[in-house]
């Protein structure tokens, strides 16, 4: 929700107009955190199966989450693409 906001306001072609706000880094830190807490607290928490049972087993578990398609969306989402562009020579 933060890195739209920062490529259309904070840089034009990609490289930044002005130091982006203090507020923006940490919001987007912050929803960063979110996203992998997400991600850890999916491989254990329990789901219910096709017949409707509860399931307990931690590695059938991650097997559901693992197989689900939020698990692809939810690794994607918390990758910190600040750190990655830093890191690989860009401009955070």
């Amino acid at each position: 929700c933060v890195l739209p906001y920062q490529f259309v306001f904070i840089e034009k072609g990609g490289k930044p107009t002005h130091p982006a706000p203090y507020f923006f880094n940490v919001m987007h830190f912050a929803v960063t955190c979110v996203y992998i807490v997400d991600v850890y607290l999916s491989f254990h928490l329990t789901y219910v199966d096709k017949k409707s049972e509860v399931v307990y087993d931690l590695n059938l578990i991650r097997q559901h989450y693992m197989s689900s398609g939020r698990f692809l969306l939810d690794i994607i989402s918390a990758i910190p693409f600040d750190f990655v562009r830093l890191f690989s020579g860009g401009v955070a």
